[in-house]
């Protein structure tokens, strides 16, 4: 940002230390034109086994919220457009009855796409009696700070917030995430949900409800992750709508998009594939442990450096990530590797 920049430049000689836990821009731009080496902390599946991090749970649906159509601007997707793909009854309308499932009468903080849409989250939650509140860059400071201090007391229970408390946020009493904001930024997905890994007293688990299925895009919280001053590769689209295939959610059968209906039973798509029945936006608990165990086999089928890059892209890794796995399995020179890495990851953009 202009205004660290500033102060970097007015304080040229001093030394520069940079603290944080995910040390990555979101445009994917790397941070080695500002610092000179990155010093790597214990991860969140450490702090969390020694107690100094919540463990969680994720309820989730059983795949991404389909974005097809919807422009990247600043590297994640434009405000506007997404906006309307999630601003509608089978989310928007699904967010009080999932807090009432799995978090009521604990205290939730939900991320929201827009004012907008915040402010029509917010109504659905007064609607249904919980007591909640809009908190945005239009609230005042003073106003803001007390309901965030509220969360301790458990008052108000929801805090409806967009484009606000993604970093920087210490609110003890909270609970529970919701994200109702699909991202392609790892580093929102994460600092979002570590606003609901402070360890409290009495809090078995924190609860995740990842309405947009995020987790398929960026993994579990605690995997362990590969931080460098490079920039990271920008994934190729994955998944239905990349490759022009939709589910047919009558007999489950596959056809391509084009097609409009489907060729088995004739089921109709609506016009725009992206618009949801209420009925279609059901969570369930994501199995972590089966899910860890999904993401370790993947890592062994993929058993040469080329093969590692690739995954490691479709995950949205850095490179380096495939270069320091391959060097651990063959006793190989860690830089070399981690160099042929970027190299072959390169060629496949």
């Amino acid at each position: 940002a202009s205004t660290y920049r500033k102060i970097i430049e007015h304080c040229r000689d001093s030394f520069l230390v940079g603290t944080t836990a995910t040390p990555q821009r979101t445009d994917h731009t790397g941070l080695g034109d500002i610092f000179d080496v990155i010093v790597h902390g214990p991860e969140i599946e450490e702090l969390t086994r020694r107690g100094f991090l919540s463990p969680y749970r994720i309820i989730a649906p059983n795949k991404a919220l389909d974005t097809t159509g919807v422009h990247t601007r600043g590297g994640d997707w434009a405000t506007g457009e997404l906006e309307v793909v999630v601003d509608q009854k089978a989310i928007t309308g699904k967010a009080v009855d999932h807090y009432m499932e799995y978090v009521h009468p604990l205290t939730c903080l939900v991320y929201c796409v827009s004012r907008a849409h915040a402010h029509h989250v917010n109504n659905a939650y007064q609607a249904a009696g919980i007591d909640s509140a809009y908190v945005a860059g239009d609230t005042p400071a003073a106003e803001r700070s007390a309901l965030v201090a509220g969360f301790k007391k458990g008052k108000p229970q929801v805090i409806v917030s967009v484009s606000l408390f993604g970093e920087g946020l210490d609110a003890p009493g909270l609970r529970a995430v919701q994200l109702l904001r699909p991202t392609k930024s790892l580093v929102l997905h994460l600092q979002q949900i570590g606003r609901a890994l402070r360890v409290e007293d009495g809090k078995d688990s924190a609860i995740i409800l990842d309405h947009c299925g995020n987790t398929w895009l960026h993994g579990l919280p605690d995997e362990e992750r590969v931080w460098t001053l490079e920039g990271r590769q920008k994934k190729k689209g994955t998944g239905e709508a990349a490759i022009g295939l939709r589910h047919c959610p009558k007999c489950m059968s596959v056809f391509r998009s084009i097609l409009g209906a489907c060729p088995l039973c004739g089921w109709v798509a609506v016009t725009d594939p992206r618009i949801l029945d209420e009925t279609d936006e059901k969570l369930v608990e994501i199995d972590v442990a089966a899910h860890r165990a999904q993401r370790k086999m993947e890592e062994a089928r993929a058993r040469d450096l080329e093969s590692l890059v690739r995954l490691g892209i479709e995950r949205g890794y850095s490179p380096a990530w495939a270069g320091i796995r391959h060097a651990a399995r063959t006793k190989t020179d860690r830089q070399r590797t981690i160099r042929q890495a970027y190299e072959l990851a390169r060629g496949m953009q």
